[in-house]
């Protein structure tokens, strides 16, 4: 059954358009364009359309869950192709890309939000890392912060269990790495659930991360040029 578009607001019916399978639903995405037309042919519709906008810019809760996975399944797939090239060099470079391999996340994460203030599963869901002083463009400054925890927990990690020899003389684990490796994966893991918790508890949905760095991350704006052609 089609939606009733009628009761949509302004910038739901551009998201909405924005977001259909024009090819599978072509009456939809018409009505939708028409719709959104008539409401622009209003005087009042910019105010109404800011309003409207204001009032769901920082619900990216859902979103960025999902643009997660679409930045794990973007991973897994480069991590396949380099996984495939590394077998087919000299072993001595195989530990070395491990390592690397292992920060990937994190340098994809940084890069992304620093060039661009999205990821590729932001871009795809339609939402961006902004300064939340004045929501201009993010710097890599900003985008290093965003990542410092995670990035220092996967260092002094690696560091224990790539650098050090925890094999006692009765072959025996000695007990002092397994409780590094322990309370650093705790510490990880306590960090991950404090994130998503403080993105629930106010107003603009910022993790501790986004305080840290001072960003907020927004929805974007469809503009009207793209969405009505």
């Amino acid at each position: 059954m089609e939606p009733n578009y009628t009761d949509y607001t302004y910038y739901e019916l551009r998201e909405a358009l924005h977001s259909i399978n024009r090819e599978k639903f072509p009456e939809r995405a018409e009505r939708l364009k028409t719709l959104i037309q008539e409401k622009e042919a209003t005087k009042a519709y910019k105010k109404e359309a800011e309003i409207d906008y204001e009032s769901v810019k920082y619900s990216t809760f859902g979103l960025r869950f999902v643009a997660s996975i679409i930045d794990g399944v973007v991973l897994f797939a480069f991590e396949s192709v380099v996984t495939l090239i590394v077998k087919r060099l000299p072993e001595s470079f195989t530990p070395l890309a491990n390592i690397a391999l292992q920060y990937d996340l994190l340098v994809y994460s940084i890069l992304f939000h620093a060039y661009f203030g999205q990821t590729v599963g932001k871009m795809l869901v339609g939402v961006k890392v902004v300064r939340d002083s004045d929501e201009g463009p993010i710097n890599f400054s900003h985008a290093f912060l965003r990542d410092m925890v995670p990035l220092i927990l996967l260092t002094l990690l690696l560091g224990l269990t790539t650098f050090t020899n925890p094999i006692e003389s009765d072959g025996s684990v000695a007990d002092w790495y397994l409780y590094g490796v322990f309370v650093i994966s705790s510490v990880a893991i306590f960090w991950s659930l404090v994130e998503m918790l403080s993105m629930l508890f106010n107003e603009k949905r910022r993790a501790i991360h986004d305080f840290i760095a001072g960003t907020v991350v927004i929805r974007c704006e469809p503009e009207n040029e793209e969405i009505l052609n």
